[in-house]
């Protein structure tokens, strides 16, 4: 590494912006940061998400009980395999001549190197670019696609793959005028088993949190304290938890907590990876500089029949 390699992550960096660019990077990663996934991290190839249910249990009473037949004890496993991928930007401290911090750039030409107010500035927008990927890939990529959501599969593609998943049926786009009967359907999709779960979320996105929004205000009476649609949404008693990443007329209903019980998991090589940035010269005889992120993500779900997926 170069000798001025600023090497920068949440902990340790002392320029001026740190506090802000940070907070606003984490934030842009909704899912995350919402308390409805399960981050696993320090996995340097895979893991697994191992899952276990006994069934046939019951049997009629004898003196001396013996192997029911028909009883099972299944133990499996769901994989987290964390797929590679980096951010690289190099760039020439020179093109910011024109600009009106030229005035604090080193006066050497042998030493452009930018002021930490630039540097800041530089980092806090990378980062926050990179959490807006990460939340869109969780849940929009298809692994082997083109474009940047290719390297493995998103939160949707995972329960659309998956037969045990519960898909409302005759799904069609989300409006205002068909939200509440949409989460009606949804509901009437639950399993009897997690009707009570206390963890069961309504997971969506702005728009159709706005849909709503919009039909509980439409409604006569409308008063927004019943209908628990300010800081902590309800629906149905159960909570609403909007998130960016989710696409367009789909709902997900599920048993969603930041512990390993919820059904949304997500692996990582390291949690601390995402806000870990590497600014440095590019090499000792070159004037370019980079900013490098090295990343290892993938999702997956926990019990894909205890999921509610509404997806047009």
């Amino acid at each position: 590494m170069a000798e001025d390699a600023l090497v920068i992550n949440d902990v340790d960096y002392a320029g001026e912006a740190a506090s802000e660019f940070i907070v606003l990077a984490v934030i842009n990663c909704d899912t995350m940061q919402s308390g409805i996934a399960f981050i696993k991290d320090g996995i340097k190839k895979k893991s697994h998400i191992t899952r276990i249910d006994v069934q046939n249990i019951v049997q009629d009473r004898v003196a001396t009980p013996v192997d029911g037949d028909e009883s099972a004890i299944t133990v499996d496993a769901r994989v987290l395999e964390p797929e590679d991928y980096m951010i690289y930007i190099p760039f020439n401290p020179r093109d910011f001549e024109e600009h009106w911090y030229a005035s604090l750039m080193n006066p050497d030409l042998l030493d452009a190197a930018l002021p930490k107010t630039v540097e800041s500035a530089l980092i806090q927008a990378v980062l926050k670019r990179h959490g807006e990927f990460i939340e869109d890939a969780l849940w929009n990529s298809i692994k082997g696609s083109a474009g940047q959501f290719r390297y493995w599969d998103g939160l949707v593609e995972e329960l659309l793959n998956d037969p045990d998943t519960i898909l409302v049926a005759n799904p069609v786009a989300i409006t205002d005028a068909n939200i509440l009967a949409t989460l009606k359907a949804c509901k009437a999709a639950v399993p009897r088993q997690l009707k009570r779960n206390k963890n069961l979320k309504y997971i969506m996105n702005y728009s159709t949190f706005e849909n709503y929004e919009n039909a509980l205000q439409a409604l006569p009476g409308y008063n927004a304290s019943m209908y628990q649609v300010g800081a902590n949404p309800k629906y149905s008693g159960k909570d609403i938890v909007v998130v960016a990443g989710v696409p367009d007329n789909t709902i997900l209903v599920c048993v969603a907590t930041a512990g390993n019980d919820s059904n949304i998991w997500i692996g990582m090589n390291s949690k601390s990876d995402e806000s870990k940035v590497q600014l440095a010269r590019l090499q000792a005889n070159s004037e370019l500089y980079f900013i490098k992120i090295l990343m290892k993500v993938d999702v997956n779900v926990g019990w894909t029949q205890e999921c509610i997926l509404y997806h047009v």
